[in-house]
């Protein structure tokens, strides 16, 4: 018991509860200014002029953070931590709704009322009768004693589903194409991975069949929604749409759609000794039927930089791809090695280079969510939400009664903002002596 209050005493001092949030709030932000990996990724080249520096900051899992043994002992302590000041609000909270014997702080007033009326008027004032206190005890709002509880309920509630989140996070981000099956490889899926992520029940491809984006009239995007198929291994597949706004349950899984979108083209070229190769040119939806879309890529082996700009309709009359015109811009050694404007179907020349554009298909992403702990951290912060509405909006008022008629002294209390309800306390009073009607 010693120990255990010891513990207890160390995991809710000030100091402690400052250095593990600090502590967190340090984890953060190293997760915002290094770019983080799943566990057992291939070492990233933060630093190219120091493998060295790279490979420390790996080996100490700081590109990783969420999945190190030093950041789930903080992650603990401070749910520790939570959990015993959650405790003892339980207890704080219990021992104010039932408390017996004098208030402290209390406002006392003689009245010359029968108490069996006076019990009658404060019960039609919304006073209860809670404990067993000497000549009564009656409470308006004891649910407000709660608050700090439930407060610090779902702060600890958040926190362990916070960790259980990143404890089994797994999630995979894959770009797919309209009529191309997108086979799920560690090439073509971005995947983060917990430290005690289980396997996701994985479709070996998806193939992409229409997308169907909406538009506000100001070119904005209303809706975004998909179909496709679902494909496996030992063949056969399973039919999906999935929207935006429409999540998809799936095995398990939730699956989202991205807002991201745009046309990929489909690019032939030729060099200067004649030998064929082809791109797939990705650019961004165009964010007006006026403004073009833009993006960058490497062809010909990385000898060249090939800079896109993409107009969904050649007459700026539709935000949508009904008449696509594709302007190129070939880059090397810093210079400009030539320019061409092609529609589908259109060659031409571009600087060393020909190039035809053969086709165009829409692109989108997806979003697998297979993490635990999502709907128990909401819960957290929807026990913090009635905390807080508790606490300030439900605020508990007392009256003790004691004596007899013709010498009942009756003593009033508010658990906090004492000054707001004062006036309530005399409106009662006033009511008991006859002053007003009640």
């Amino acid at each position: 018991m010693r120990y255990y209050i010891g513990m207890k005493k160390f995991l809710t001092a000030r100091i402690t509860v400052l250095v593990l949030f600090l502590l967190l709030a340090v984890s953060l932000c190293l997760t915002l200014a290094i770019p983080q990996q799943s566990v057992g990724a291939p070492v990233p080249s933060l630093f190219p002029g120091s493998p060295f520096l790279a490979a420390v900051v790996h080996r100490a899992g700081l590109d990783h953070v969420f999945s190190t043994w030093w950041f789930l002992m903080v992650a603990g302590l401070i749910l520790l931590s939570l959990s015993c000041s959650t405790f003892d609000q339980y207890r704080l909270a219990r021992m104010r709704t039932v408390a017996e014997g004098r208030l402290r702080y209390a406002e006392e007033a003689p009245l010359a009322v029968a108490p069996a009326d006076f019990r009658r008027l404060i019960r039609r004032w919304g006073y209860l009768p809670i404990g067993t206190a000497e000549g009564g005890r009656y409470v308006k709002s004891p649910w407000g004693y709660w608050g700090n509880f439930l407060l610090h309920l779902g702060l600890a509630c958040a926190a362990l589903f916070a960790l259980v989140y990143v404890a089994t996070e797994h999630r995979l981000a894959v770009r797919v194409i309209a009529g191309e099956e997108t086979r799920l490889t560690p090439e073509t899926a971005a995947e983060r991975k917990g430290v005690l992520a289980s396997r996701l029940p994985l479709p070996a491809a998806i193939r992409l069949g229409e997308l169907e984006p909406a538009f506000w009239e100001n070119d904005q995007l209303r809706e975004l929604s998909s179909t496709g198929t679902f494909r496996y291994a030992g063949g056969g597949g399973e039919p999906y749409r999935i929207g935006v706004n429409d999540k998809l349950n799936y095995r398990g899984m939730i699956v989202y759609q991205k807002s991201t979108f745009g046309t990929a083209f489909y690019l032939d070229f030729t060099d200067v000794a004649g030998r064929p190769f082809k791109e797939l040119f990705l650019l961004p939806q165009p964010p007006r039927r006026d403004r073009p879309g833009y993006a960058d890529m490497t062809v010909g082996g990385g000898s060249y930089t090939l800079r896109g700009k993409y107009l969904a309709d050649a007459s700026r009359q539709s935000v949508l791809p009904r008449d696509p015109v594709l302007t190129l811009r070939l880059m090397g050694g810093g210079e400009l090695l030539g320019e061409v404007s092609l529609k589908t179907g259109e060659s031409g020349e571009l600087g060393p280079l020909r190039v035809t554009l053969r086709k165009t298909a829409w692109w989108t992403e997806y979003l697998i969510e297979g993490s635990r702990g999502v709907a128990g951290i909401f819960t957290g912060f929807a026990l913090i939400l009635l905390g807080v509405l508790l606490t300030y909006f439900s605020v508990p008022r007392v009256v003790t009664i004691a004596g007899e008629e013709g010498d009942l002294r009756v003593a009033w209390q508010s658990a906090r903002f004492n000054d707001f309800f004062r006036a309530e306390r005399d409106r009662l009073f006033a009511a008991a002596r006859g002053e007003e009607h009640a």
